[in-house]
């Protein structure tokens, strides 16, 4: 299924192989951008992108390119994985530092987790991330996630739909 999730600002759409180019590759090989990232022990090529994107399971999963309306640009990546028990397991990355932190940034996160709820129906989202990546840490908090588990390594925050603080328009776009 293709899904388009936009307001004026920021589409979120199914990822493509044809947005496997240089700007995305260089997000993830950019050190200040992948150091909280798995993709960060080895420096990305496009074949490791397409093995990467050929091995992705689509059908439980989800893979979406973060576009700037204005420019027509990718300028990140977001991740939906389904849980047992309505939970969904959610991953982000802003690859371009104009956008870190911008109006774009906050609009696809806030229409992705509403999405989420919406759409599939989810009870709890889980958001992982390094105890060191204090930006992310930060965004989950602000958007009323709560810390329920970490490690010498991780922090997990969660999001119940009862407990979301905010409210955003979107629109969605489906066609199989």
């Amino acid at each position: 299924m293709k899904i388009k999730i936009y307001n004026h600002n920021v589409m979120i759409k199914n990822f493509k192989k044809e947005f496997i180019n240089k700007r995305y590759i260089s997000f993830l090989n950019d050190k200040r951008i992948n150091k909280f990232l798995s993709t960060k022990l080895k420096k990305q090529n496009k074949n490791d992108c397409l093995i990467y994107f050929n091995k992705f399971d689509f059908k439980k999963n989800f893979f979406f390119a973060i576009f700037d309306i204005k420019s027509k640009k990718i300028i990140g990546t977001i991740t939906a994985r389904l849980q047992p028990g309505n939970k969904c397991m959610l991953g982000n990355m802003i690859g371009d530092y104009k956008y870190i932190g911008s109006k774009q940034s906050l609009d696809s996160f806030n229409m992705f987790l509403c999405f989420v709820f919406d759409y599939f129906k989810a009870h709890t989202i889980i958001g992982g991330t390094n105890k060191y990546n204090i930006s992310s840490n930060f965004n989950l908090i602000k958007n009323g996630f709560k810390m329920f588990k970490k490690n010498k390594k991780h922090f997990y925050f969660k999001l119940n739909k009862k407990n979301l603080n905010f409210t955003t328009k979107y629109r969605i776009s489906k066609n199989d």
